[in-house]
This record gives C-alpha cells, structure tokens and sequence, in this order.
C-alpha cells in the first residue's frame, strides 16, 4: 500500500472516530429552515452579541452586502438602522463584552481596501474615528480579550502579509508589539 493511500485511510479513520464521538455526546448539527434568511454570500464576517443573544451578520459578497442580519436561533431578521458601514467583504468583526457592542474593522469594498472601524449597538451602526488606527486590510482577524476588556485584532493583508497586533477599548486603537 502506497504512503499516500495509508494516510487517507488513517484520516477516514481519525474522521470516523471523531464522528462517532460527537454523535454520541449528542452534539448533532440541527438543519434551521427559516422563513427568510440572508441572500446567498460569502466573505462575510458574523459574532454572537450575548448581550442581546443574537448572531450579527453584516455585508460579504460576491454583491458587495452592506446589510445587516441577526439570527436568534430560530429566525433570521434585517434590522434597518439608519447609517451602515459601506458594502465591503473580507472584513472582521468581534463582541466587545465590556461595552456590548459589535466592532466591526476592515475589509475591501469599491473604494478598495478600508481602515474605518463601526460598532453596532444593536439598533444602529455608529462609525468611529479613532486618533490612531490600524492600515485598511482584509482577511485579519479579530477577537475579544475578556481579561483586559479590549477587541485584539492581527494580521491580513494589503498586497502582502501583515503581523501586526492591535487593541480595540473603544476609543482607539493601539498597536501592541509582543515579543
């Protein structure tokens, strides 16, 4: 037997194991059919706002969406607040628990790669104009740091790969520099 054919055997096998183990703790995926859900897309960004216990959904593409969804386990729902960060898609957003806002950052749209930051409080989009703020990217990623009450933010890229780390605390951005 070939190396390659054992290894897919072995990663079936691995696959068929971790299945099991998932079902048998009753952790099954449950298909949602709801009445009305977002337009098909990709490259969106979504975060759980516990706050609200709700599933934010905003913007992707192939359309360049700049709307809003939110899920509550049962049914999809388009809020229409007033201001909305322009289509983009390849953005990140995060819950900030502290402040119980959704931070949105980033991304590419028509006017091409964007540094805004938006929080969604949960009735409207408020854009931010922080003194500081990290360069426009996309594919970044974004987090909440519970034990210091800040969004993290690090990486993406604008035409070539960023390592860079910055801090969220509603207020402005800060770079950080970890050793």
């Amino acid at each position: 037997m070939g190396k390659s054919r054992a290894f897919g055997l072995a990663v079936l096998l691995v696959l068929a194991v971790m299945i099991s183990a998932v079902q048998a703790a009753g952790q099954n995926w449950t298909r949602r059919m709801p009445v009305i859900s977002p337009p098909v897309r990709s490259n969106h960004a979504m975060v759980y706002d516990a706050a609200r216990q709700r599933v934010i959904l905003f913007g992707g593409s192939p359309l360049l969406w700049n709307d809003t969804w939110e899920w509550d386990g049962n049914n999809w729902t388009k809020p229409n607040p007033k201001t909305n960060p322009l289509s983009r898609f390849n953005h990140s957003i995060a819950y900030d628990a502290g402040r119980q806002r959704v931070v949105l950052f980033g991304g590419a749209g028509l006017l091409g790669v964007m540094n805004d930051t938006w929080e969604w409080d949960g009735n409207n989009w408020i854009q931010r104009n922080p003194k500081t703020s990290p360069s426009g990217r996309v594919a970044h990623a974004m987090a909440y740091d519970a034990a210091r009450q800040r969004v993290v933010l690090f990486g993406g890229c604008r035409g070539q790969g960023l390592n860079d780390t910055w801090e969220w605390d509603g207020n402005n951005w800060m770079q950080r520099n970890p050793a």
